[in-house]
């Protein structure tokens, strides 16, 4: 929430579209909850400024997501681990994408809630893992269709990094939790 607010604020990124509040924070867990990679899973809302010429959502802007969101996953989970050790000031990493790749795999599609799961593989000291994966659930079945499948390869500087009080990121938070209520971050530790 804080952090994609942040981002969307600073890069300009999305113009609204693949920005908060029409992005948002499904879920997220740290690898120790769900025994794999650090998640976060946003949800967004694939409206029409972002449909190619065939009424499916555009290749480019999956990319910026897969790029954008799995930053934003890095950060929070960076940003977690420090707050959990007790941190008051964290220490956000500068990156810089050394690699990205996108696979499209199905059409995303207007008239259902799109899925982004993004993960954190392996982060390192220079280099971080990224995954991503781009789905429509079927409110139904719970039957996923993946539409996209992205992996992110980022430098990560600690020279360069920014602060952030604490206490900035949890009002952020907080913030998120009013605007939209229906926002699944219960049973994340992020």
């Amino acid at each position: 929430g804080a952090l994609l607010d942040h981002m969307s604020k600073a890069s300009g990124f999305g113009g609204g579209d693949l920005a908060a509040p029409n992005v948002r924070v499904h879920s997220a867990a740290l690898a120790q909850d769900n025994g794999g990679s650090d998640t976060v899973t946003f949800q967004m809302n694939v409206r029409p400024s972002l449909l190619n010429g065939m009424g499916s959502m555009h290749g480019g802007a999956q990319a910026t997501l897969v790029d954008t969101l799995t930053t934003v996953a890095l950060m929070a989970v960076e940003a977690t681990k420090q707050a959990q050790s007790g941190a008051e000031t964290l220490q956000l990493s500068a990156t810089a994408s050394v690699s990205l790749v996108v696979e499209f795999l199905a059409a995303g599609r207007p008239d259902a809630p799109l899925f982004l799961e993004c993960s954190v593989d392996r982060a390192g000291k220079r280099l971080a893992f990224l995954g991503a994966v781009l789905y429509h659930m079927d409110q139904g079945t719970g039957k996923r269709t993946v539409v996209a499948r992205g992996r992110h390869v980022k430098n990560v500087a600690k020279q360069g990094a920014f602060s952030v009080p604490r206490q900035a990121l949890r009002s952020g938070v907080d913030a998120a939790r009013k605007r939209a209520p229906t926002e699944t971050v219960g049973h994340s530790k992020l």
